[in-house]
């Protein structure tokens, strides 16, 4: 019975850690996108930081899984981002989005693998670190994630998103730390 229970506990957490991402990046894009009147970008571009690429890919297939994502439809979103890779492997706004699906969907090691490639290719993307800081947060790691959000604020002292996360991030560990 005491399993059944912890199961239970279990799943309804990961969704509520599902739920609460795709909530920060809704309500953290819809204060800075909505403002200014920008609904195209509501999703994504707001979330990683200006200049990302995320969220401004314009028209075609990559503009129609960014709008399955906002629509919550993960897995018809990550088919068209896996059909853009098996044309064009180093589209990175493709990667970006298979990583964000990974981390709304709770795959967290899968998201981790992703941000890093970015990371990998450019160290200063800032739309991989923020995710992967997001993703360390998930997870608990939030001494890393601040390294992710810190090095956010190397490259743009006034990102907004990053300064949110990070505040965010310190907030959870203290809490957390609180309850050891």
């Amino acid at each position: 019975m005491v399993h059944f229970a912890l199961a239970i506990a279990r799943l309804r957490l990961r969704r509520v850690a599902r739920i609460a991402a795709l909530s920060i990046c809704l309500l953290a894009s819809a204060g800075c996108a909505v403002q200014g009147g920008d609904f195209r970008n509501l999703f994504g571009a707001r979330l990683f930081g200006a200049g990302s690429g995320f969220g401004q890919a314009g028209s075609g297939d990559l503009a129609r899984a960014e709008s399955l994502v906002r629509a919550g439809d993960l897995s018809d979103a990550k088919r068209i981002y896996m059909a853009r890779l098996a044309e064009s492997p180093r589209d990175r706004i493709a990667r970006l989005g298979v990583a964000m699906i990974a981390l709304l969907e709770g795959e967290h090691a899968i998201a981790e693998v992703w941000f890093k490639a970015l990371l990998n290719e450019d160290a200063a993307d800032i739309a991989a670190l923020n995710g992967l800081g997001v993703t360390y947060d998930q997870l608990g790691r939030h001494e890393e994630a601040q390294q992710s959000y810190a090095q956010v604020l190397q490259i743009d002292a006034g990102n907004a998103i990053a300064l949110h996360n990070l505040a965010a991030s310190q907030r959870r560990a203290a809490a957390q730390g609180a309850t050891r």
